[in-house]
């Protein structure tokens, strides 16, 4: 093997080996250092406050809707507010618990919970407020009351240690440019 051969070797080894390194960082940047449990009533409620201690804190927020029965669906939003209360900026998503029969016979189908990273840009104190819609079948939806248990939807604010996204995507194109280099040093001789 010569030594330009053998040092194209090395460095795809090399790349593949920072792939790894950067995987590790991603899974330990994704850990939470500390979570925060709250219930609240079917039409929701307002979570916090929660403290971002400096910029661009990580949170994962997690939604989970424990009324759902079979044929009905829920559109649950949250809007994310500033210390004082003014709306940030908003997510969601509908749920639904559904069965039927087709023909390889009987059928669930169900989304009861989401959850979605959210990255506070500035340090300072932040509310969530949830909201629901929700209904049976495809018709109009009708909009529950507080008068209802307060457990039906639990959210749960966790932070996390940081942002996995930017080891992620530099361990992805290290291993991919590490493979591809290596794959051409194999089939070039």
């Amino acid at each position: 093997m010569s030594r330009k051969s053998r040092n194209r070797d090395e460095l795809s080894y090399l790349l593949m080996g920072f792939a790894v390194l950067c995987f590790i960082a991603a899974f330990y940047f994704n850990g939470e250092t500390g979570k925060d449990v709250h219930n609240l009533p079917p039409a929701g409620g307002i979570v916090g406050p929660v403290v971002a201690a400096k910029k661009n804190t990580v949170y994962d927020i997690r939604v989970r809707y424990n009324r759902l029965t079979v044929g009905s669906w829920a559109n649950v939003e949250g809007s994310v507010l500033d210390e004082n209360k003014n709306y940030l900026f908003g997510f969601g998503k509908e749920l639904y618990y559904e069965t039927g029969h087709d023909s390889d016979g009987k059928w669930t189908e169900h989304v009861k919970k989401y959850d979605l990273p959210v990255t506070f840009p500035e340090k300072g104190t932040y509310y969530i407020r949830m909201a629901v819609e929700s209904g049976r079948g495809f018709g109009a939806g009708s909009v529950e009351t507080a008068a209802t248990p307060s457990n039906a939807m639990t959210i749960t604010v966790a932070r996390q240690r940081g942002s996995s996204l930017p080891h992620m995507l530099a361990g992805i194109l290290a291993f991919v440019i590490g493979c591809v280099r290596d794959w051409f040093r194999k089939t070039r001789g």
